[in-house]
């Protein structure tokens, strides 16, 4: 019993640890999303 449970825990703490990390508004996918979008945006303006 003490097995599952620990398990569950841990299964707990690692969705929270990556909510906090990647998910939400500052996550790391909408930085990722933002620095590929700035990047875009150079590619776009350089004039041939």
């Amino acid at each position: 019993m003490k097995q599952i449970l620990a398990a569950v825990m841990l299964i707990l703490v690692i969705l929270v640890i990556y909510s906090a990390s990647i998910g939400g508004e500052e996550g790391m996918r909408a930085r990722v999303r933002g620095s590929g979008n700035t990047v875009g945006d150079v590619i776009e303006s350089i004039d041939p």
